[in-house]
């Protein structure tokens, strides 16, 4: 039983063991998970913010068809074959003639004059001569269009005709005839692109230019015949293109054409003008096709239609402004083009054809009138459509397309379709306004401006949307196209059926019966351009007759193949309905776009209005006229343009904002009364969207407008600093404003408070020393001098670092200069200290305190007393005042021993400055107890005698070094030496009572200090001083020179100060403690405050003076020789 136990105890832990373990493994693959997915979030994030600064989105899902058209056209009926084969090749070479037209050949002349200065003759043949191989490659596609052309209505003709080889009565081939008219639309497009008075003058110019290379061609390398041919070459591109005579040349057919051909052009004209009637914002394009279309039967039949010239000028009157704004910025004037190529008589015009041609300009201006009224509630109907777009994009398009539904799929096609739609009414909207806007010179309202903003920005939101779910596009594309070719064949085995179960045989039928397999054959394969036409071309002749397929089928398949085509052919609708190339030509609106992006604050439109810019790039590429290919040049200038607009229009104000809003803030904690600053009062304004928008994309180059702040306001801190030293901090404190409020980070000037290195520069103190003594104040502690007045706002400080840069400059010399030029100050200030202690007032005081002191020592307790020293200050002042009308001669005589001591202090600087400026230079020797000999180094390695100069020049500079840094000079001993002798002999036994006078000047100098030292809290900073210990090592040096240490010391007159002023301060305090009286307790107070303050100040004045007697004791003098010769030496280098 206990081993039974045992074992299911051993069981069960290892079975809790196991869970254990499970449970922690479920954990750490849940924590793994959810790592997984915050990842997966980040990169979706990351692709997001890329993606919005990509390209536009690439849709790969139309496929490449393997088939040739011969194999995809074959079936048992031969004649049937071979008409699908000659048509749908027909449509193909046409579609491709439309295409190259409009994407390579008009292009090089929208841009041209770009990236030139036009102004030039010169410049403009050399344009024209680069031009010329674009001419004659137009020259060949219009001769090719033309036989194209021809080719077709001969093709059309016989189909059409009593000869017809297929059995199926009238057909209808509308999607023949469309793609003719977009041909001719083209042809019409570029004719009016070539009419551009800049090309037109620069031919002008070139062509009398080649004229006048007849008279001596052989300058140029070639002969007469040559530059006849190239006139005549000239002459046919002129009559066929400069003069815009594209269109005209491939219409000039001379074919006679069946009734049958031209009832089915009249129809298919009738057909695209009502389709223009019903959309005629999105049906520009399709009105000049049939106006074109017109144009050509009325040439071929050399007869008019009058009715359907009439409608032309209804439909043309529905039209946005009257005319046509072109996807590429061209504007096409319809009745420009009617009196051209469709002319009427005076007498064969309507009273209404008669008043429209008369009237358009008005209708257009009118029409332009009524347009800004209703823009801004079209702008809020396209945003809500847009927005609830969105909304339904991101719920209904998943990430996930597995398990898609049958209603799933249609409804996120019709979804797809739906974007499409609305960025292609945005886009109509915004080239029609812009466009004719430009075209007719009209004004524009800034609300008008900020409504083509937001519709723009709209459609770059769609555009954007569609970049995000590219991958999704394509799969549904690829399951609508799919589902779409199932429907068709569905119905072509319906339509089948009928045919097949009808007994009575034809060839009719069976012609009718062979278009359907053709179509049956297209629909099975990969979903192509190629076999959607032939699908159509097939539809058409199997529609045809009495026995062709129903009305009702027929619509069913046409709107089947329709839609098939859209989702063939998703990726380039996308593009077409999102692109705004036609900005081209509106680089003075951009400006107004981008600056009311940036007066509505919203920084998230920016990168979207630059984004419609940049679709200009692609027109760029195809310059023809400069003498790069590809257009390089003018795509560095867009991004230049554009660049200056972002730094003048946005970078530009949003720094002024910022600076400002900085400074205010700044200045309101300061106490400065501003305006009212209450955000519930004032709207404040929101800066951050453009900091943190991220870098703005232009055609690959990356702008931080973060950065660019930051660099305005690093050297905005920096120069203002700069200016005016004494504001370091308000800048400092906008730095650290605009780091916590916006987080813009900017590089510290380190300006204020250190020290500007260079300063004054010694010699300059050095030489006028009497003004430097006086007009500086010395720190003992930090050996610093401080200006004690100045006109600016800051003042001029002097340090250890001003004088070793001084050293540096001038050399070392400079300090035994320094102290000669030193000594010769002291010596017409100790005249003066003479003076003043022979005076009879003076001498007879201290003769009197002497006597006092000396007989009432013991009753005194060895301390002089300090009411006598307060007593004696204020006797003084009865002697007189100064010129200036304030100081006695008592403060006269402590300045004295102020400038004195400044001296000795600017001495003692110097000294320092030297060692300092020594060891910088020193620093580099690794040790100067053990330095080689270079010279012997160089001599034992038997090198030239360069070398050995160099050596030699080497140990001399640093033996300098050296002895100057190991240097023992006591300038203080030695300027003690020169004076003590003189001033202790017989001839000046007047200064042996000048200790007596320390305990005035010491009450002097305490009243001096703090009333300056009080001064700097008040505005007026005349006078005000926070050091002055001048004093003290003046009076230390003077009592050291006179030998009166002793009997200065024997006075004890600092014990007396703390004693006197310490029981004062106790019957104060004693006195306020009780007292009742509310006010005699606040004069108390106030008492006892100036009691602290002279305590602290005299305590001060004792420590200094006893750190300065230190400088005096040191422990060996300099001889007397080397003193004189040190004192009366003049250094080389000054």
């Amino acid at each position: 039983v206990g081993y039974c136990t045992h074992t299911l105890s051993k069981m069960n832990i290892k079975d809790e063991n196991e869970a254990t373990s499970k449970l922690a493994a479920e954990r750490q693959v849940k924590k793994f998970g959810l790592f997984i997915e915050e990842y997966a979030e980040d990169l979706r994030g990351l692709k997001n913010r890329l993606n919005g600064h990509g390209e536009p989105p690439v849709i790969p899902n139309m496929g490449k068809e393997q088939l040739t058209l011969i194999e995809l056209t074959h079936s048992d009926n031969k004649t049937i074959s071979k008409v699908a084969l000659a048509l749908v090749s027909l449509i193909e070479e046409m579609t491709k003639l439309k295409d190259e037209g409009a994407k390579s050949l008009v292009t090089p002349l929208l841009v041209y004059g770009e990236g030139e200065d036009c102004s030039k003759d010169q410049n403009g043949c050399l344009m024209i001569g680069r031009m010329l191989s674009h001419f004659q490659h137009i020259a060949c596609y219009i001769d090719h269009c033309k036989d194209v052309v021809s080719n077709l209505l001969l093709q059309m003709n016989v189909l059409l005709g009593n000869q017809s080889p297929i059995k199926l009565g009238l057909v209808r081939l509308m999607i023949v005839w469309e793609t003719l008219a977009q041909l001719l639309g083209v042809l019409a497009m570029m004719d009016v692109a070539v009419s551009s008075p800049l090309i037109q003058q620069h031919w002008g110019q070139y062509k009398r230019m080649i004229k006048g290379l007849r008279h001596e061609p052989e300058k140029y390398g070639g002969d007469v015949d040559s530059v006849r041919k190239l006139e005549k070459v000239l002459l046919d591109l002129e009559n066929k293109i400069i003069n815009g005579n594209m269109l005209s040349t491939v219409i000039s057919l001379g074919l006679d054409g069946s009734k049958a051909m031209f009832d089915e052009i009249g129809a298919s004209v009738r057909n695209i003008l009502a389709e223009v009637e019903s959309h005629p914002l999105t049906g520009g394009e399709q009105f000049v096709a049939a106006s074109c279309l017109t144009a050509l039967l009325q040439q071929i039949t050399k007869q008019q239609d009058r009715k359907m010239v009439t409608k032309l000028w209804e439909v043309a009157k529905k039209l946005p402004g009257c005319a046509v704004a072109l996807h590429n910025g061209i504007t096409w004037m319809p009745e420009e083009f009617f009196l051209k190529y469709l002319p009427q008589s005076a007498e064969g015009q309507t009273p209404q054809e008669k008043k429209l041609e008369t009237n358009i300009e008005t209708s257009r201006k009118s029409w332009l009138g009524s347009r800004l009224n209703t823009l801004s509630a079209e702008v809020k109907t396209l945003k809500t459509n847009v927005a609830n777009w969105i909304v339904n994009m991101n719920v209904k398009i998943p990430k996930n397309q597995t398990n898609m539904q049958l209603v799933d799929l249609s409804e996120r096609a019709e979804l797809i379709m739906v974007g499409i739609a609305l960025a292609q009414g945005g886009r109509n909207i915004l080239n029609s306004c812009l466009t004719l806007y430009a075209k007719l010179d009209q004004p524009m309202t800034k609300s008008a401006i900020a409504s083509l903003v937001e519709i723009m920005i709209q459609i770059k939101v769609v555009q954007e949307i569609f970049h995000n779910y590219t991958q999704e596009i394509a799969s549904i594309g690829l399951s609508a196209q799919q589902h779409t070719q199932f429907l068709i064949l569905n119905m072509i085995q319906q339509a089948k059926k009928g045919i097949v179960s009808d007994k009575k045989y034809s060839e009719a039928r069976l012609d009718i019966l062979s278009c359907l397999l053709l179509v049956e054959k297209a629909m099975a394969g990969p979903g192509t351009i190629q076999r959607q036409v032939l699908s159509s071309v097939s539809l058409s002749m199997a529609a045809s007759g009495k026995n062709g397929l129903r009305d009702d089928d027929m619509r069913s398949m046409t709107e089947q193949l329709s839609r098939l085509k859209l989702m063939i052919s998703i990726a380039h609708e996308i593009s077409s309905a999102c692109n705004t190339e036609f900005l081209f030509g509106q680089k003075d609106v951009l400006s107004i776009m981008i600056d009311t992006v940036y007066a509505t604050k919203m920084a998230d439109h920016l990168n979207f209005t630059l984004k419609g810019m940049q679709d200009c790039s692609r027109i760029l590429f195809s310059a023809k006229h400069l003498p790069e290919p590809n257009g390089l040049s003018l795509i560095e200038n867009l991004k230049d343009y554009l660049e200056s607009l972002i730094s003048s229009q946005v970078v530009a104000p949003l720094c002024m904002e910022i600076e400002t809003e900085l400074r205010l803030t700044v200045h309101k904690q300061a106490g400065l009364q501003l305006d009212d600053r209450n955000p519930f009062k004032l709207t404040p304004t929101d800066l951050l969207p453009f900091l943190e928008s991220g870098p703005v994309n232009i055609l690959g180059r990356k702008i931080s407008i973060k950065q660019r702040v930051e660099a305005y306001l690093e050297k905005t801190f920096y120069n203002l600093t700069t200016v005016s030293l004494h504001n370091w901090r308000t800048y400092g404190e906008m730095r650290q404003q605009a780091r916590t409020r916006l987080g813009l980070e900017t590089v510290e000037d380190h300006l204020p408070p250190q020290t500007i290195e260079q300063g004054l520069d010694v010699l300059e103190m050095m030489r006028n020393i009497h003004i430097f003594t006086a007009g500086y104040n010395y720190n003992m502690n930090s050996q610093v001098f401080i200006e004690q007045t100045s006109n600016s706002k800051h003042l001029n400080t002097i340090s250890i670092k001003h004088i070793a840069n001084s050293i540096r400059t001038h050399g070392a010399g400079i300090m035994n200069t320094t102290v000669n030029f030193t000594y010769q100050f002291l010596r017409k200030k100790f005249a003066i200290f003479s003076q003043f202690l022979y005076d009879e007032h003076i001498k007879s005081r201290l003769v009197k305190d002497f006597r006092f002191f000396k007989e009432n020592k013991a009753a005194l307790d060895q301390n002089y007393p300090f009411d006598r020293a307060v007593k004696f200050n204020r006797g003084i002042r009865k002697l007189g005042l100064m010129p200036d009308g304030v100081s006695t001669y008592l403060d006269q005589f402590r300045l004295l021993i102020s400038h004195i001591g400044n001296a000795m202090g600017f001495v003692r600087m110097v000294r320092s400055g030297g060692l300092h400026s020594t060891a910088s230079s020193i620093q580099f020797v690794p040790d100067i107890e053990d330095i080689p000999n270079f010279a012997e180094l160089v001599t034992a390695e038997q090198l030239g005698e360069d070398s050995r100069a160099a050596a030699e020049a080497l140990d001399a500079a640093i033996e300098n070094l050296s002895s100057n840094f190991c240097s023992s000079n006591q300038y203080f001993n030695l300027l003690v030496q020169v004076f003590s002798g003189q001033l202790n002999d017989d001839k000046h036994t007047h200064l042996k009572n000048f200790y007596l006078i320390l305990p005035p000047l010491a009450v002097n100098y305490i009243e001096h200090i703090t009333a300056s030292k009080e001064k700097i809290f008040k505005k007026n900073l005349d006078g005000a001083a926070f050091t002055d210990d001048g004093f003290s090592m003046g009076l230390a040096y003077c009592l050291t020179l006179l030998d009166q240490w002793k009997q200065a010391d024997s006075l004890h007159w600092f014990e007396s100060v703390e004693k006197t002023l310490v029981g004062e301060k106790q019957r104060v305090e004693n006195q306020r403690a009780g007292e009742k009286d509310e006010k005699l307790q606040n004069t108390l107070t106030l008492t006892l405050k100036r009691l602290e303050t002279t305590i602290r100040e005299f305590q001060l004045l004792h420590f200094s003076v006893t750190s300065a007697r230190i400088f005096f004791q040191g422990d060996s003098l300099a001889d007397d020789e080397d003193t004189k010769s040190t004192i009366s030496g003049k250094d080389s280098n000054v």
